[in-house]
């Protein structure tokens, strides 16, 4: 069965930064600017690089440009075949984008899904900041999904499997 790789980034840096994610930075970072439009912005042609670099077949992956709000729809679903999710790795920081992701990939998630949230743990855990509050949020507004606490790694990440009820 073939498997393919999806990368969704912008590609040029963070999007315009919401209230909500403003309200985040300044009560979390005592009004320093965390989070910064065009921050993180790294190219298309440097992450194909890095993946060449670590000896990853480029017909195994496919890298999508683009802000979240703009491409993570179902349209972008149908376009790229994409029905059933084995692992997710989201890496957005933000509480928005990271909501925005999340519903993109509800359709395709099934019991035993790997979703893997590098930024769960970013603002201490707090469960309505950044990744961990858009996770509560979207389990919320979708009481047949569920998830199972697998593992942590690193400073913040933390990895679930998801139930589909």
């Amino acid at each position: 069965r073939k498997m393919l790789m999806f990368g969704f980034d912008s590609f040029k840096g963070l999007p315009k930064i919401s209230k909500k994610d403003t309200l985040i930075s300044s009560e979390t970072y005592k009004n320093k600017k965390k989070w910064v439009e065009g921050q993180m912005n790294i190219s298309q042609k440097d992450v194909e690089n890095l993946f060449d670099s670590h000896c990853m077949d480029n017909t195994k992956y496919k890298l999508i440009s683009g802000f979240y709000k703009d491409k993570l729809t179902r349209e972008t679903l149908k376009i790229l075949g994409i029905k059933k999710s084995a692992i997710v790795n989201i890496d957005c920081d933000l509480y928005d984008s990271t909501l925005t992701a999340l519903n993109f990939i509800k359709p395709t998630l099934q019991t035993g899904t790997i979703l893997i949230m590098d930024d769960y743990f970013h603002f201490r855990g707090d469960k309505k900041l950044g990744e961990a509050g858009a996770l509560n949020k979207f389990l919320k507004d979708n009481p047949n999904i569920s998830v199972v606490s697998y593992l942590q790694y690193g400073v913040a990440g933390k990895v679930f499997i998801v139930n589909i009820n």
